[in-house]
């Protein structure tokens, strides 16, 4: 009827007539919310997608994201401003030491990888993962030690998001080679 308030059986608003109807209406429709929903889902044959972030396959950005602010010259993730402190004290001469990209220690541009991917720029993501598997190979082969897997893993995932098998068995073969040559410099020190 008119004084019947959704959702609740019997008109109970209607006869109660004050807040406690409100109340009940409330605590219904929570009900059928929070609990008969979910468990309607739990026994739907349909399968759920898990996400690993930032590879999820999303096609957009997660409600409420705000994306972060990168570098305007070399595009590294930034706290504020428009440049990072390499840029604006920017020499022309530098040269990247093994193990640097930009001027930066390879694992710090990690955080820039995750965001190209949650942005959806994987082309990017690809190009610059390539760059720091360099910097991670160069630091590797000058040290000895085994290189980074952060940036195989990531390249290799995202060539499986592909499906391109190709770019993941090139990967995983250019790991297994720089991993052979850090152990020959380990070895036999020059």
């Amino acid at each position: 009827g008119a004084g019947e308030a959704p959702g609740v059986v019997g008109g109970a608003a209607g006869a109660w007539g004050c807040v406690l109807a409100r109340s009940v209406t409330t605590v219904a429709t929570l009900y059928v919310a929070v609990i008969q929903i979910p468990r309607a889902a739990e026994s739907s044959p349909m399968a759920i997608h898990k996400p690993d972030l930032p590879l999820s396959g999303s096609h957009s950005l997660p409600v409420g994201y705000s994306t972060v602010t990168r570098c305007r010259r070399c595009g590294i993730v930034v706290g504020y401003g428009d440049r990072c402190e390499f840029c604006l004290d920017h020499r022309d001469d530098h040269v990247d030491q093994p193990g640097e990209y930009i001027g930066r220690h390879h694992s710090e541009w990690s955080a820039t990888v995750d965001e190209l991917l949650v942005q959806g720029d994987e082309v990017e993501a690809e190009l610059l993962l390539e760059r720091l598997i360099d910097a991670a190979e160069s630091e590797a082969r000058a040290s000895g030690t085994p290189p980074f897997d952060r940036h195989y893993t990531r390249l290799i995932q995202l060539a499986a998001r592909r499906r391109d098998e190709a770019l993941a068995t090139r990967v995983r073969a250019r790991r297994e080679e720089c991993v052979r040559a850090a152990e020959a410099v380990r070895k036999h020190p020059s």
